[in-house]
C-alpha cells in the first residue's frame, strides 16, 4: 500500500492506482479514511498549521477512534472534506496550506473503512496495523499500568505520527503526492527550481552536494574552517580538498568567512581540476560571504557554487535581512530548517537553483543515499509546517517582527548594559564579546547567565558568548537576556581576575591549510595505530578533532600534526 498518488474525493475515499518504481510494482485497493481533531488537541505545535476538522467530534485516547463514533464521524468528515476540496487549492496557491502535515495528522487519527460491505455498522472498524513500526501507532503492550500511563502521556502523540510510507502520506524516495506538493511550496518560497527535504540535517545535504559534483578526479575548493559535514563529503567522494585560508577574529573565537579573491586564486591554480566550490554563509556567528561575488567567479570558471547555508533558512525572507544564497546566484544551497525556523531538529532542505550547473538527478540520488529508507514523517511534516509559518505576506510579517526584535535587543545590550557585540550581517546572531581586561571569560559569563538566571546561550568561547535568535524568540526572552547581562556586568566588575583564570578555555589555535600529506579519504581507509599524544608530532592524523558546537575540525584526517597544533 505504498502508492504515493492518492486522489481525494467527497465520498471520503482514498482511490489508489498502480505504480511502477524500478522493477517493483505496488498496488492497493480502495481505502477511505476520516479524521477528527483528537490528535490536533494532543499536539498543538504541529496542528498550528494543519487543516483542522470539526472540534465537536468525540475523541479517544488512542490514535484510532472507537467504532461507536463512526457514524457521526462519517457525516462530519464528509462535510469537512467538501470544505477542504473547495479551499485546498486556493490555500496552496497562497502558501497557507500544509499538504504533508495535514495528510499525516489525518492519517494518524484515521479509521479504516472496509469498503466491501454496505452495512455501515459492519463497515466501520478500527485499523489493525500489520506494518512497521513495531509500536503499532503507539499501542505499546507493556503489561504494567504505571509504565503504560507514563509512555502514553509522553510519547503517544509522537508515536501516532510515526507511520511508514502509507499511500496517504506519499513516499520521500518517489514523491508524487503530498511530499511533492510540500517540496514544491518550499521551492517557490525560496525561489528554487527544486527543493528536496532532508531528515538527516544539513550534514547530509552538504555531503550530498559534494557527492553530486566531486570525485577522485575533481577537487573541492572549500574554507579550512568548513563544517564537519564537508569532511564527510570529502571522505565519501574521494575528492581532493583545496583549502582556503581561515580568517579568524577576536582571539580565534570567530570565523570571519571567506573572500572571493581566495576562491579566484584557488580556481586559477587548479584550473580544470575543480568539481565545485563550497562556501559557508552565514557563518555560525552570522557573517555573510559575498555570495554574489563568489557566483561571478565560479561562473567565469564554469564551476558550480555550493553554499552551506545551514544557519540561514530565514535569510531573504524580509527586507531587513541579507539576501539568501539562491538570490545571490548559488547553484545549490543547503539550509537547516530547525536552527532558526520552526522545524524539528534534524530537518533541512536542499535547494537547486534554476539553470544550476549541477544535475538534479545526481543530487537527488546522492541525498537519498545518505537518507534512511525509513524516514520519520513527523520530521518531514515539521518542514512543511515551518515553511507555512513564514510563507506569504503573513510569513514576511512574522520574520520582520522577529528581526526587529533581534535588532532592538542587540541595541539594548550595547547601549543599556554596556556590553560590546560582534558586528554581524545576520541580526539573528548576537555575539557578546569579552575583552582582555575583563575578569571573566566566556565560560564564566555563561555559567552566571545559565545557573543564576536561566538564560542559556548557544555557544560560550574564551572571549565570546553567542546567542541564537529564532522564530520562537519573544519579547520576554529579550528582556530576560538584557536584564541578566546587566547583572552579569555588575558581578564581573566586582569580581577578581582569579575567576577568569580558573575557568578560561584555550584559545582557538591557527587552522593550517598546507600541512596535508594525503586526502581525507585515503587517511580514513589507511592502516591506523593509537599512540600517546606527545609522540604524535610529525605523524599523520587518521581522524578529525572537532569540538561541537560549532563542528569545525581543528585537525583533519590526512593532516600532519605539529607541536603547535598539539
Amino acid at each position: 500500500r505504498q502508492n504515493p498518488t492518492p486522489t481525494l474525493t467527497n465520498k471520503n475515499k482514498m482511490n489508489t492506482s498502480r505504480i511502477t518504481h524500478g522493477s517493483m510494482t505496488c498496488g492497493g485497493g480502495v481505502r477511505s479514511f476520516s479524521s477528527s481533531s483528537s490528535f490536533c488537541k494532543q499536539s498543538p505545535t504541529l496542528s498550528r498549521w494543519c487543516t483542522c476538522f470539526p472540534s465537536s467530534l468525540s475523541s479517544s485516547s488512542s490514535s484510532c477512534l472507537s467504532s461507536s463514533s463512526s457514524s457521526a464521524l462519517r457525516a462530519h468528515s464528509e462535510e469537512a472534506w467538501d470544505t477542504f476540496d473547495r479551499d485546498a487549492d486556493a490555500d496552496l496557491k497562497l502558501g497557507f496550506g500544509t499538504p504533508l502535515l495535514t495528510a499525516l495528522t489525518e492519517r494518524a487519527s484515521s479509521l479504516h473503512f472496509h469498503s466491501g460491505s454496505s452495512d455501515d455498522e459492519k463497515a466501520d472498524m478500527d485499523e489493525v496495523p500489520f506494518y512497521t513500526p513495531g509500536h503499532k501507532r503507539g499501542n505499546l503492550n507493556l503489561h504494567d499500568d504505571e509504565r503504560q500511563t507514563h509512555v502514553n502521556a509522553s510519547l503517544h502523540p509522537l508515536l501516532a505520527l510515526d507511520v511508514p510510507e502509507l499511500e496517504e502520506v506519499d513516499n520521500l524516495f518517489a514523491p508524487t503526492g503530498v511530499i511533492k506538493q510540500a517540496q514544491q511550496l518550499t521551492a517557490r518560497l525560496y525561489g528554487a527550481a527544486t527543493t528536496m527535504f532532508s531528515v538527516n540535517g544539513s550534514t547530509a545535504g552538504v555531503a550530498a552536494a559534494i557527492l553530486a559534483t566531486c570525485d577522485e578526479k575533481r577537487a573541492l575548493v572549500l574554507p579550512r574552517d568548513a563544517h564537519q559535514s564537508a569532511l564527510n563529503g570529502l571522505v565519501l567522494s574521494g575528492a581532493k580538498p583545496v583549502y582556503l585560508p581561515a580568517h579568524l577574529v577576536h582571539g580565534g573565537d570567530v570565523s570571519n568567512g571567506t573572500n572571493a579573491e581566495d576562491v579566484e586564486q584557488a580556481l586559477a591554480t587548479n584550473q580544470g581540476d575543480v568539481g565545485a566550490v563550497l562556501v559557508v554563509s552565514p557563518t555560525y556567528h552570522g557573517m555573510c560571504a559575498d555570495v554574489k561575488a563568489f557566483a561571478q567567479v565560479c561562473q567565469r570558471h564554469g564551476v558550480p557554487l555550493l553554499v552551506d547555508e545551514a544557519h540561514g533558512a530565514h535569510l531573504g525572507l524580509c527586507d531587513l535581512l541579507p539576501a539568501s544564497a539562491l538570490q545571490c546566484g548559488a547553484d545549490v544551497a543547503v539550509q537547516s530548517t530547525h536552527k532558526a525556523l520552526g522545524a524539528l531538529s534534524q530537518c533541512a532542505v536542499v535547494h537547486l537553483a534554476h539553470d544550476a550547473r549541477v544535475s538534479e538527478d545526481t543530487l537527488r540520488q546522492a541525498l537519498l543515499m545518505l537518507t534512511s529508507t525509513s524516514p520519520n514523517y513527523a520530521l518531514l511534516a515539521s518542514i512543511d509546517s515551518a515553511r507555512a509559518a513564514v510563507d506569504g505576506d503573513h510569513g514576511k510579517r512574522v520574520i520582520t517582527r522577529a528581526t526587529e526584535l533581534a535588532i532592538d535587543t542587540r541595541r539594548r545590550i550595547i547601549d543599556d548594559v554596556a556590553w560590546r557585540c560582534l558586528p554581524s550581517d545576520d541580526p539573528w546572531k548576537i555575539t557578546v564579546l569579552l575583552e582582555d581586561a575583563d575578569s571573566w571569560c566566556g565560560d564564566t559569563l555563561d555559567d552566571f547567565l545559565c545557573d543564576d538566571h536561566g538564560v542559556v546561550c548557544e555557544l560560550a568561547r574564551n572571549k565570546s558568548v553567542l546567542f541564537a535568535w529564532g522564530i520562537g524568540s519573544t519579547q520576554e526572552h529579550a528582556n530576560r537576556l538584557v536584564d541578566a547581562l546587566g547583572l552579569a556586568r555588575e558581578a564581573m566588575l566586582s569580581s577578581s581576575s582569579a575567576s577568569r583564570q580558573a575557568t578560561a578555555t584555550a584559545a582557538m589555535p591557527p587552522l593550517s591549510s598546507a600541512n596535508f600529506s594525503m586526502t581525507p579519504r585515503a587517511a580514513f581507509f589507511a592502516r591506523k595505530e593509537r599512540i600517546p599524544l606527545e609522540q604524535a608530532v610529525g605523524r599523520v592524523s587518521a581522524e578529525s578533532l572537532a569540538p561541537y558546537p560549532p563542528g569545525i575540525p581543528l585537525v583533519l584526517p590526512g593532516e600532519t600534526l605539529t607541536a603547535d597544533m598539539l
